[in-house]
């Protein structure tokens, strides 16, 4: 097999075709309209019939003719009167009658030429959602719309630029949707049907236009489109191809086999080749799919994310070449046998102990299949070479003198023997290890599609059955199948006008291109587990290296004038992007809330050395007061930065002299501020401050009004606590901007945090997950920075 170099291949996103859903209907054909009264025509008959009476009786008559006379003009008048009104009548609703004539015959025109349109943009759509595989043989109908070619499988270029190339997803409506010729089917749109009149008026004209109707009806009801089956949802597919068919049956597999690789991704669909020795020509080239390698390796590139309903699978990247699950061959078909009984009680395992299997009230309905489905191809065994091993092992007694190895070998050798013997060996269909996969529920994600060269020869289990008729070697017309569905109350079988057939040939071409492809693999973006503060400074930062000036002289957390911006960076979001915390946009006061082993020292000790190393200790200083013992502010209070640092200050006598000291601070800074004197921005950050408003109730007024106009002395408050303790009430709310909120113990605090429960799931075991909730209520998940990562030491060679 070529080794040729490997391509990633990235799905796109699918354009669907735009196909019509409308329903149109029928016009009626229009109604002979009355053309005038019978009595009007009976009223000139009788005046002209009374006319002529008076002028026989009067023909001798030599008298005064007058009298004849007056009689004659009334009733010639009354002919004439009659024969004028009727006249008058009978004119416009000829007219009429033929206007709607007319207008109906532009109608039937039109309907015609919407109904060509709409034929034909069905016929476009559904070949481009189905391609040939090779040729032109599908005609669009001519009209002056432009046509957009449609070009042939094979002739594709089979790269990143092909956009149909493993485009179907398992979400999709046409995923395992798989063509097998062209054949009359229900378009998406829709003709409402109209029954003729049946009254003795009907005439010779309305008789043709109910005739034209159902012409047109025929013949835009049902139209040649490509034949699909879904093999996801049918169950076990039989091709069946008596006598001489045998051969259009496996070529038509064949062509099934192709559109699946051209259209499914290998992460989602993998394909099982069993054929015999005799077929070898006809199946060695599916080895050469990326659908057809072995399912314990891995057929994208990257890590593969796993789910519930997804198996990870592993590649051997030291394997020269991957491992194919294409058996010809009586012990290659044994040994895949083996090999499908254990992936189908993988996935029965599996699917019992899903979450959903567990719940009471689940069923097996609410169950997706599991992924990547399994195709099963199993090709026709003639009953005289059925399983029949090629070599014929030693029997056991022969077998003495031999290593304890050997003998093992020999055994079971003989048991493959006995196993692969004709006299007891069933047909492959009804073996044991392939039952399990015939009868195997929808939900495991496996179908098998058999070829058959009799009926008797069809699993018990199948589903769909397509006969093959006709496409032998000496006849040039293309092959038919009828399409049954076994099952009672069935829809009616359907008839496959032209089978898509292929030459191994033309298989091999597409396989060959198709075998360096690999799936892009599908990465799923999700928060680190740890981060290193060092990482997230540019350049990073090397602490046996370090040179504090060397970070404070750059500009990229300052703003143009070089003045600081106090934005540091404190974390990763998902997708590596660097969390920072913004103190003068999202501040100038904050919080910080963590349970227990949440990671809220780290994180806090992440802010102060962000904030050391980005900034100069003439541009920043820290106030460091812990109410307890003070252990994770203790190591920064030998920082040039930390002008304060205080702990244990449990005495309200303490805390009053904290609160002193702030008033005092906040005084020296209004007088430099307004004698124009820069002054350092103050970072006064408070541990355990829960437990300090226990003690003195209001300490928080007293720090709200020093630090009310916090922003303008650069006086910057965080508070930090384990639990929010009823301290977040509305005046905390008006004077902390931002939030920090690590795991919380209970929904309720994270909620008195957040205004959410969300920092209440966060993992218990991922410590400095948290939450940021700045701006304008923006919740931003990360992975908090931490400074104490482990350092793993370098040895030295020879050392």
């Amino acid at each position: 097999m070529s080794k040729q170099q490997l391509s990633i291949i990235t799905r796109k996103a699918r354009l669907w075709p735009e196909l019509s859903q409308e329903t149109l209907p029928l016009p009626t054909p229009p109604t002979a309209q009355h053309t005038g009264s019978p009595i009007l025509l009976i009223t000139v008959c009788s005046s002209l019939g009374i006319m002529g009476l008076y002028a026989f009786l009067f023909r001798n008559y030599s008298g005064d003719h007058l009298v004849l006379t007056g009689i004659l003009l009334m009733s010639g008048g009354m002919a004439v009167s009659a024969l004028a009104n009727f006249c008058l009548q009978w004119l416009p609703a000829r007219k009429r009658y033929r206007q709607q004539i007319h207008t109906y015959e532009l109608e039937i025109a039109a309907l015609q030429r919407h109904l060509q349109e709409l034929s034909q943009r069905e016929l476009q759509g559904q070949l481009e959602l189905d391609p040939p595989l090779s040729g032109s043989e599908e005609k669009l109908a001519t009209t002056s719309a432009p046509i957009i070619p449609i070009i042939p499988i094979v002739q594709r270029s089979f790269n990143n630029q092909d956009v149909q190339l493993w485009s179907r997803r398992p979400d999709d409506p046409d995923f395992l949707s798989v063509r097998i010729g062209m054949g009359q089917q229900a378009p998406h749109f829709q003709l409402h049907s109209i029954q003729p009149s049946t009254t003795s008026s009907q005439t010779q004209l309305r008789t043709q236009q109910y005739e034209k109707l159902a012409e047109l009806y025929t013949t835009y009801t049902t139209l040649e489109l490509p034949l699909k089956i879904a093999l996801a949802t049918s169950g076990t597919l039989a091709l069946l191809g008596e006598g001489t068919y045998l051969q259009s049956a496996r070529r038509l597999a064949l062509t099934m086999l192709t559109y699946i690789a051209y259209h499914h991704s290998p992460a989602d669909v993998r394909i099982i080749i069993l054929a015999p020795e005799s077929q070898r020509s006809t199946w060695e080239s599916a080895a050469l799919l990326p659908q057809t390698i072995a399912l314990d390796q891995q057929v994208n590139e990257g890590s593969t994310i796993g789910t519930s309903n997804t198996r990870v699978l592993r590649e051997n990247r030291q394997a020269s070449e991957p491992q194919h699950m294409v058996a010809i061959g009586d012990e290659a078909v044994a040994q895949q046998l083996s090999l499908i009984s254990r992936e189908v009680s993988h996935r029965s395992l599996q699917l019992t102990e899903s979450p959903a299997a567990t719940s009471a009230t689940s069923s097996h309905s609410e169950h997706a299949p599991l992924l990547p489905h399994i195709l099963i191809f199993v090709d026709h065994f003639e009953e005289q070479q059925q399983l029949e091993p090629t070599i014929q092992f030693m029997p056991y007694p022969l077998v003495k003198g031999k290593t304890t190895q050997t003998l093992r070998q020999a055994k079971a050798q003989q048991a493959l023997t006995s196993l692969l013997s004709p006299s007891s060996a069933p047909s492959l269909l009804q073996r044991a290890e392939l039952d399990l996969a015939l009868h195997a529920e929808r939900e495991l994600g496996l179908t098998v599609i058999a070829i058959c060269q009799q009926k008797e020869q069809l699993p018990p289990s199948t589903a769909v059955l397509i006969e093959i008729e006709g496409g032998t070697a000496g006849n040039t017309l293309p092959a038919t199948a009828t399409i049954r569905h076994l099952q009672p109350d069935a829809q009616p079988a359907q008839h496959c006008d032209r089978v898509d057939t292929i030459a191994p040939d033309i298989f091999r071409h597409c396989a060959t291109r198709l075998q360096p492809l690999r799936a892009a693999s599908p990465q799923r973006l999700e928060l680190p587990t740890l981060v290193d503060i060092c990482t997230l400074f540019e350049p990073p930062i090397d602490p046996a290296n370090y040179e504090p000036q060397h970070y404070w002289q750059r500009g990229t957390l300052r703003d143009s004038a070089g003045e600081p911006l106090l934005r540091i960076p404190i974390g990763m979001k998902i997708g590596d992007e660097i969390q920072y915390l913004d103190l003068l946009k999202d501040g100038p006061h904050g919080l910080l809330i963590g349970q227990t082993g949440s990671g809220k020292s780290e994180l806090l000790q992440t802010i102060i050395t962000g904030l050391a190393v980005a900034y100069r200790p003439a541009e920043i200083n820290f106030l460091l007061i812990d109410y307890k013992a003070g252990l994770a502010l203790e190591p920064f209070s030998r920082l040039p930065h930390t002008v304060g640092f205080l702990s244990n200050i449990s005495s309200a006598a303490l805390i009053q002299r904290f609160i002193t000291m702030l008033r005092a601070e906040a005084l020296r800074r209004e007088l430099r501020l307004k004698e124009g004197q820069p002054t350092p921005r103050l970072i006064i950050i408070i541990d355990e401050f829960a437990e300090m408003v226990k003690r003195t109730e209001n300490i928080l007024e007293e720090l709200f009004t020093i630090t009310r106009i916090g922003r303008e002395m650069g006086m910057h408050l965080l508070l930090t606590a384990q639990r929010p303790e009823g301290i977040i009430g509305n005046k905390v709310r008006d004077y902390v901007q931002y939030r920090l909120c690590l795991r919380c113990s209970s929904p309720e605090d994270s909620r008195e945090v957040l205004r959410r429960v969300e920092a209440a799931y966060l993992p218990a075991n991922v410590p400095g997950r948290a939450y940021l909730l700045h701006g304008d209520n923006q919740l931003d998940l990360f992975q908090a920075a931490r400074v104490t990562v482990p350092i793993v030491a370098t040895t030295r060679e020879g050392i």
